[in-house]
């Protein structure tokens, strides 16, 4: 059984599930030509997808701008 690991309170978002955004977004920064050392700016309101992007940029070595 999938254990919740991200609740928000619209979303409840499994560990299996949030691997499976993590696997998704990696390809799509690569696709975008961002890696290692490289910088993304994010101007996302909280919320699942703005944790997954922030894992993301971590998984792969990217910093991270917040923009409000």
């Amino acid at each position: 059984q999938a254990e919740p690991i991200l609740i928000e309170s619209e979303h409840i978002i499994s560990a299996s599930a949030l691997w499976s955004y993590l696997s998704v977004w990696k390809e799509v920064f690569r696709t975008a030509g961002l890696k290692e050392g490289g910088k993304i700016y994010i101007s996302l309101p909280p919320s699942p997808l703005w944790v997954i992007a922030i894992i993301t940029c971590l998984w792969e070595k990217i910093s991270v701008d917040l923009v409000p």
